[in-house]
Protein backbone atom coordinates (compact mmCIF):
# COMPACT_ATOMS: atom_id res chain seq x y z
CA UNK A 1 0.00 0.00 0.00
CA UNK A 2 2.66 2.46 0.14
CA UNK A 3 3.48 2.24 -2.94
CA UNK A 4 0.52 3.61 -4.31
CA UNK A 5 1.18 7.40 -2.99
CA UNK A 6 4.58 7.54 -4.31
CA UNK A 7 2.93 6.59 -7.70
CA UNK A 8 0.67 9.07 -7.61
CA UNK A 9 2.59 11.91 -6.55
CA UNK A 10 5.38 10.63 -9.43
CA UNK A 11 2.33 10.88 -11.91
CA UNK A 12 1.11 13.95 -10.85
CA UNK A 13 4.11 15.50 -10.53
CA UNK A 14 4.99 14.67 -14.38
CA UNK A 15 1.42 16.29 -15.42
CA UNK A 16 2.03 19.20 -13.44
CA UNK A 17 5.27 19.88 -15.34
CA UNK A 18 7.76 19.37 -11.78
CA UNK A 19 9.71 16.36 -13.37
CA UNK A 20 9.90 17.97 -17.09
CA UNK A 21 8.75 15.32 -19.35
CA UNK A 22 8.03 17.10 -22.65
CA UNK A 23 11.97 18.86 -22.51
CA UNK A 24 13.53 15.65 -21.73
CA UNK A 25 15.85 15.00 -24.22
CA UNK A 26 14.35 10.85 -23.84
CA UNK A 27 10.85 11.93 -24.12
CA UNK A 28 10.67 9.85 -27.34
CA UNK A 29 11.48 6.72 -25.84
CA UNK A 30 9.43 7.36 -22.98
CA UNK A 31 6.55 7.85 -25.34
CA UNK A 32 6.81 4.37 -27.02
CA UNK A 33 5.98 2.14 -23.87
CA UNK A 34 2.83 3.92 -22.54
CA UNK A 35 1.15 1.08 -21.49
CA UNK A 36 3.84 -0.20 -19.63
CA UNK A 37 2.51 1.88 -16.56
CA UNK A 38 -0.39 -0.72 -16.62
CA UNK A 39 2.03 -3.50 -14.66
CA UNK A 40 2.26 -0.98 -11.58
CA UNK A 41 -0.98 -2.80 -9.81
CA UNK A 42 0.06 -6.33 -10.51
CA UNK A 43 3.78 -5.52 -9.96
CA UNK A 44 2.89 -4.01 -6.07
CA UNK A 45 0.60 -6.98 -5.58
CA UNK A 46 2.53 -9.91 -6.34
CA UNK A 47 5.98 -8.25 -5.47
CA UNK A 48 4.79 -8.14 -1.74
CA UNK A 49 2.75 -11.33 -2.28
CA UNK A 50 6.23 -13.42 -3.31
CA UNK A 51 8.35 -11.28 -0.98
CA UNK A 52 6.55 -12.33 1.75
CA UNK A 53 6.47 -15.98 0.93
CA UNK A 54 10.04 -16.04 0.30
CA UNK A 55 11.22 -14.65 3.16
CA UNK A 56 8.80 -16.40 5.35
CA UNK A 57 10.26 -19.15 3.84
CA UNK A 58 14.21 -18.61 4.25
CA UNK A 59 12.96 -17.77 8.11
CA UNK A 60 10.81 -21.11 8.32
CA UNK A 61 14.26 -23.10 6.92
CA UNK A 62 16.73 -21.24 9.67
CA UNK A 63 14.60 -21.65 12.17
CA UNK A 64 14.02 -25.93 10.73
CA UNK A 65 17.86 -25.97 10.17
CA UNK A 66 18.75 -24.08 13.99
CA UNK A 67 16.20 -26.72 16.25
CA UNK A 68 17.20 -29.51 14.18
CA UNK A 69 19.43 -31.89 15.65
CA UNK A 70 21.20 -33.55 12.88
CA UNK A 71 21.86 -30.27 11.44
CA UNK A 72 22.36 -27.57 14.72
CA UNK A 73 26.29 -28.47 15.05
CA UNK A 74 26.61 -27.41 11.42
CA UNK A 75 24.80 -24.53 11.59
CA UNK A 76 26.50 -23.32 14.94
CA UNK A 77 30.08 -23.71 12.73
CA UNK A 78 28.89 -21.44 9.94
CA UNK A 79 27.35 -19.03 12.46
CA UNK A 80 30.89 -18.85 14.02
CA UNK A 81 32.43 -18.25 10.75
CA UNK A 82 29.82 -15.45 9.56
CA UNK A 83 30.02 -13.62 13.28
CA UNK A 84 34.28 -14.05 13.38
CA UNK A 85 33.63 -12.25 9.44
CA UNK A 86 31.10 -9.81 10.58
CA UNK A 87 33.33 -8.84 13.34
CA UNK A 88 36.44 -8.55 11.43
CA UNK A 89 34.56 -6.58 8.74
CA UNK A 90 33.40 -4.52 11.63
CA UNK A 91 36.75 -3.42 12.96
CA UNK A 92 38.32 -3.08 9.46
CA UNK A 93 35.64 -0.32 8.96
CA UNK A 94 36.16 1.10 11.88
CA UNK A 95 39.41 1.24 11.72
CA UNK A 96 39.58 2.20 7.85
CA UNK A 97 37.32 5.74 9.30
CA UNK A 98 39.72 6.25 12.03
CA UNK A 99 42.86 6.82 10.05
CA UNK A 100 41.26 7.93 7.31
CA UNK A 101 40.10 11.17 9.07
CA UNK A 102 43.86 10.84 10.71
CA UNK A 103 45.81 10.24 7.54
CA UNK A 104 44.31 12.37 4.92
CA UNK A 105 42.68 15.73 4.15
CA UNK A 106 40.63 14.19 0.40
CA UNK A 107 43.61 12.89 -1.58
CA UNK A 108 46.33 14.40 0.25
CA UNK A 109 48.32 12.31 2.90
CA UNK A 110 48.58 13.99 6.14
CA UNK A 111 51.30 11.73 7.39
CA UNK A 112 52.38 9.17 5.19
CA UNK A 113 54.34 6.77 7.10
CA UNK A 114 51.23 6.01 9.31
CA UNK A 115 49.39 6.16 5.75
CA UNK A 116 51.74 4.08 4.33
CA UNK A 117 51.56 1.22 7.00
CA UNK A 118 48.00 1.32 7.27
CA UNK A 119 47.83 0.74 3.07
CA UNK A 120 50.43 -2.31 3.72
CA UNK A 121 47.93 -3.85 6.32
CA UNK A 122 45.08 -3.38 4.45
CA UNK A 123 46.62 -5.00 1.53
CA UNK A 124 47.28 -7.83 3.33
CA UNK A 125 44.22 -7.98 4.69
CA UNK A 126 42.75 -8.21 1.55
CA UNK A 127 44.83 -10.45 0.16
CA UNK A 128 43.66 -13.12 2.38
CA UNK A 129 40.30 -12.13 2.14
CA UNK A 130 39.90 -11.90 -1.48
CA UNK A 131 39.85 -15.67 -1.64
CA UNK A 132 36.39 -15.71 -0.34
CA UNK A 133 34.66 -13.50 -2.65
CA UNK A 134 36.49 -15.17 -5.62
CA UNK A 135 34.66 -18.67 -4.08
CA UNK A 136 31.43 -16.41 -3.67
CA UNK A 137 31.47 -15.25 -7.04
CA UNK A 138 32.46 -18.54 -8.27
CA UNK A 139 29.32 -20.14 -6.25
CA UNK A 140 27.24 -17.32 -7.72
CA UNK A 141 27.80 -17.80 -11.38
CA UNK A 142 27.35 -21.71 -11.19
CA UNK A 143 24.09 -21.03 -9.68
CA UNK A 144 23.10 -18.63 -11.33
Amino acid sequence: LSYIPNTISTILKIRSGVIPSLRDPNFIKHRKQLESTTKILGVMIWGAAFTTLFFTGIVAIIILLLFWEVTRPIVFQILGVVIGVVVTLAIKSILFVVFGKLNYAAFYRRRPLVNNISVVALEAWHLGLTVLFVVARLVSLLVA
